[in-house]
């Protein structure tokens, strides 16, 4: 059995509490980054490919890519599903220092 200072011991610092917030956020952050500028690129490249199937679904132009306002919202939608997913990794971190406590 446990005693209480062995507890105790084994608990993280503060300093290194933060430590895990602070790197584990840049991390993710960098990732997400990383997944967001060549998600875009693959992105531009992906909807060429669908450019045909979604004429064929009643969309207009084979050159889907030259409206601005269509690739501009897929564009916009995909930063703000990079933009939730950093939120959810440093809120599940945040929760995890909170447990610590």
């Amino acid at each position: 059995m446990v005693d209480m200072d062995q507890q105790q011991r084994r608990r993280p610092s503060r300093r290194q509490r933060r430590l895990v917030l602070v790197l584990g956020a840049a991390v993710s952050s960098g990732l997400m980054f990383a997944v967001a500028i060549f998600g875009m690129a693959f992105l531009s490249w992906f909807i060429d490919v669908l450019a045909v199937p979604l004429a064929i679904c009643g969309i207009n132009g084979i050159q889907i890519s030259e409206r601005p306002l269509f690739m501009l919202g897929f564009h916009l939608f995909f930063l703000v599903l990079v933009a939730v997913i950093c939120f959810l990794i440093v809120d599940s971190l945040n929760s995890l220092m909170k447990r610590w406590d």
